[in-house]
């Protein structure tokens, strides 16, 4: 393993490698608990693709193609944030819902979640739990907060509230 992970040779054909190992460890995974089995030159393929995707988002000038954008890097450390995500499964009979805050300038970290009844989609989730986060910082007295989320429909729509 050395060999193939620091000694490897700086070829353009072989930098795809830890790529491929991973395709490889998927299909075996898809193998034993799906019964699924991938072409191996399929996984070639697939493993090429994705490390020259891979090479090509960690380039400082490659545009930005989604539409919503990191802006971590934006905010200064004396921020405070707090990361909200809701989860929303169709078999599930609860939606649950989570927060981190970060305090900024601070290593101080507060959490909650909860399981409540089932909303009537993923989006409706993710809007439950930013209200709820707003609510439970609101409740600790806390008025300056970036809120951030994974959900990019709900960032559009907070965005844009007149849609």
């Amino acid at each position: 393993m050395d060999y193939l992970f620091w000694r490897l040779p700086k070829e353009p054909d072989l930098r795809y490698f830890s790529w491929l190992l991973w395709f490889i460890w998927k299909n075996r995974n898809g193998k034993i608990y799906k019964n699924q089995t991938w072409d191996p030159f399929d996984l070639l393929w697939n493993a090429q693709i994705e490390s020259v995707m891979w090479a090509e988002s960690q380039t400082k000038d490659s545009p930005n193609t989604g539409s919503s954008q990191n802006v971590d890097h934006l905010i200064t450390g004396d921020i405070s944030r707090c990361y909200v995500d809701g989860a929303w499964r169709a078999q599930d009979s609860c939606t649950r819902q989570g927060w981190v805050y970060k305090a900024g300038g601070s290593t101080d970290t507060l959490m909650g979640a909860m399981s409540i009844r089932k909303s009537l989609s993923p989006l409706h989730a993710e809007c439950e739990a930013l209200i709820w986060a707003m609510e439970c910082v609101k409740t600790l007295r806390i008025s300056e907060v970036v809120f951030a989320t994974d959900c990019s429909q709900l960032v559009k729509m907070v965005s844009t509230p007149t849609e």
